[in-house]
């Protein structure tokens, strides 16, 4: 598989990167769900200020949007580590899908 460096920029080249990944080892995918071929939603990733808190913002064309924010809490002396995953609803209604694919050993 190509490593993901150097592919800013080149959108395609980085998504067939990514599916061939999710093939092999699954994927945990929170979106809106897309209605129509005009659906256009807007996304926008940012790290919130001097933190490894991700946000990504989904931005309908009717203006509606949805952020979802991922996280993983310190372990604190637990073994296991913990995903968070929160979705905000900003303005507007924006439909959601989840889509867990789990790949063992």
């Amino acid at each position: 598989m190509a490593p993901l460096t150097g592919c800013a920029g080149h959108g395609s080249t980085r998504r067939l990167v990514l599916q061939r990944s999710w093939a092999n080892n699954g994927r945990w995918q929170i979106a809106p769900v897309a209605v129509g071929r005009e659906a256009k939603v807007r996304v926008n990733r940012r790290y919130r200020c001097n933190t490894l808190v991700l946000e990504t913002e989904f931005t309908a064309a009717d203006g509606s949007a949805a952020v979802l924010v991922d996280f993983m809490p310190v372990r604190q002396g637990r073994a296991e580590s913990r995903v968070i995953r929160l979705v905000v609803g900003k303005r507007g209604t924006v439909a959601m899908r989840a889509e867990l694919i789990v790949r063992f050993g």
